[in-house]
């Protein structure tokens, strides 16, 4: 595996102008690189596929990242934030992609969300995640 996703992206004010495709390029890895058990979420790579499918679905409030030596949980949000909102390339790609990244970068996640319900359904009340690389 290349280095280059061992750490979280330091986004630049100039990727802004960037086109979505060239960003997309620079902070998602290769489909082909991602371990199969995160684009299959089997295994370890579950909890992190729900992780990020919160993230995605139902937001998240309250998030604490403990993340792996010389990374901050700053970098590790905005590198996520500039893949999750994009329109390209696919929504399994970017999930599997997310889900690894994670992993790589943290050894626990902390945050609460609302679980993901459909439109005109009563609000259900915030859920309490707690996710450990060790468990």
């Amino acid at each position: 595996m290349s280095d280059k996703w061992q750490r979280p992206m330091v986004w630049s004010t100039d990727d802004r102008c960037l086109s979505e495709q060239v960003r997309m390029a620079k902070y998602l890895p290769p489909m082909d690189i991602v371990p199969s058990e995160f684009k299959g979420e089997y295994g370890q790579a579950v909890k992190w596929c729900e992780v990020i499918n919160d993230f995605f679905f139902s937001g998240a409030e309250n998030i604490r990242l403990t993340c792996r030596d010389g990374i901050t949980q700053g970098d590790v949000l905005r590198h996520l934030n500039v893949i999750l909102p994009s329109w390209e390339p696919s929504h399994e790609h970017k999930m599997a992609a997310c889900a690894w990244l994670l992993s790589l970068w943290v050894t626990r996640v902390e945050y609460a969300c609302r679980p993901h319900i459909e439109l005109g359904v009563k609000k259900m009340p915030a859920k309490h995640v707690v996710v450990n690389a060790n468990e």
